[in-house]
């Protein structure tokens, strides 16, 4: 993988990368949940990973694209602390299921959702970053 995608490939194919991704990790994930023999499960979820988490590369690349170069660290540093938060969802998870949620029925709707908000969320900072460099060039 490249550092800098925006450099091998257009620029506003970097950018749909990371919602490409998150839309392509739901039917994967959800293959991997219904899979009911082992290695369709596995190769599945090694796929769903591989794509969900191919927005790493693009959005650092944007990130650094759109912010001065002395503010790159401080940003990415929010981005991780970020995502230490997000680690918290099996405090959720393991609420559910003391609820009595059944697991595979939980995954089946929080992740594919979680990524179709991703993907949501992605999609509109690559049309906000396009809006603000319209506007810049006027």
């Amino acid at each position: 993988l490249h550092p800098r995608p925006s450099r091998v490939f257009g620029r506003e194919d970097a950018e749909r990368t990371p919602s490409l991704g998150s839309l392509l990790c739901i039917p994967l994930w959800l293959g991997a949940l219904q899979s009911r023999a082992f290695a369709p499960a596995l190769g599945c979820l090694l796929l769903a990973y591989l794509a969900g988490e191919c927005w790493f590369g693009p959005f650092t690349s944007a990130l650094q694209g759109a912010l001065p170069q002395d503010v790159w660290g401080s940003a990415q540093g929010l981005v991780n602390a970020l995502q230490i938060v997000s680690n918290g969802s099996p405090l959720l998870i393991g609420a559910l299921m003391r609820r009595g949620v059944p697991l595979r029925s939980m995954l089946t709707v929080l992740i594919p959702t979680s990524h179709a908000v991703s993907a949501a969320l992605f999609l509109a900072a690559s049309r906000a970053r396009r809006e603000e460099e319209r506007r810049a060039a006027r």
